[in-house]
């Protein structure tokens, strides 16, 4: 009983008891290590053997190397197997054509010959211009009465107006007065009839008058006038097919005369040459 009152028992009996916790806590941590290096170990050993390496090298061998991994599509090895990607035949060129510049030059000893063929000449069926009576041909003539003894009615060629006009048509008219005409071809091609008229220098004293008829009206005075006294006319064909001429003297007179057409001609957008009625 003694014992029990006595400090050191009471020591001794304290210090089992927290003796015995430290050993179970001791244990305890020294289980807790074991476990927790079996496990390191189990991961480390099947991280080796997931990656190819043997189970034996997961020991105390030296550390494998780090596996190489493939690389990438845009760096292939240079020692492999070279893939070269072709574009399939039927995809269009994209190479632009090649410019004169960069063309090979011809080979000279070929000869090749540019000389164009001759052009077939064909006439011109709209020629425009003017067109002078002396050149065409009248549909027909009149002349007037009393013109006996093989006298020429209608010339063509100079007329004297106080001046020569080599183009001239001339017309001879009878002493009585009737009317001498001469019908010509305008085929709606013509805009102007132009000519000088009046009585041939070798005429007498006398006086006559000139008309333009075109086809379908009344006939038209372009001029009347005396002996020496020539006047420029001009008449609007537009549109006219057919038209004429006619002169004749205002009164009777003792003989013939001759009226002049001077350099008489039509402005034409056709070819009126010739006309043949």
């Amino acid at each position: 009983m003694a014992d029990g009152n006595n400090p050191s028992h009471k020591g001794l009996k304290r210090f089992g008891r927290w003796g015995t916790v430290v050993v179970l806590v001791g244990a305890t941590i020294a289980v807790l290590a074991d476990i927790d290096g079996t496990i390191s170990l189990t991961e480390r050993v099947g991280h080796r053997v997931g990656l190819g390496d043997s189970p034996d090298s997961a020991g105390g061998g030296p550390a494998p190397s780090e596996p190489t991994l493939p690389d990438s599509p845009t760096s292939q090895p240079t020692t492999g197997p070279s893939i070269t990607e072709t574009t399939p035949t039927d995809e269009p060129s994209t190479t632009a054509p090649a410019t004169p510049d960069e063309q090979s030059t011809p080979d000279p000893s070929v000869v090749v010959d540019t000389t164009e063929p001759p052009s077939t000449p064909t006439p011109a069926p709209n020629a425009f211009g003017w067109y002078y009576l002396a050149d065409l041909h009248p549909v027909s003539t009149v002349l007037g009465q009393n013109c006996t003894g093989g006298c020429t009615g209608f010339q063509s060629g100079p007329g004297s107006l106080g001046q020569v006009y080599p183009q001239s048509y001339v017309m001879r008219v009878s002493r009585r007065g009737s009317l001498s005409v001469s019908v010509w071809n305008a085929l709606r091609a013509c805009t102007t009839f132009d000519a000088m008229v009046g009585l041939d220098d070798m005429s007498d004293s006398t006086e006559a008058r000139f008309t333009i008829t075109p086809d379908g009206s009344s006939p038209v005075t372009v001029a009347t006038v005396r002996t020496g006294q020539p006047k420029h006319v001009t008449f609007n064909l537009k549109n006219v097919y057919r038209f004429t001429l006619a002169t004749n003297l205002t009164k009777p007179e003792a003989n013939e005369q001759k009226t002049v057409w001077g350099d008489a001609k039509v402005y034409c957008t056709s070819n009126i040459k010739p006309s043949d009625g």
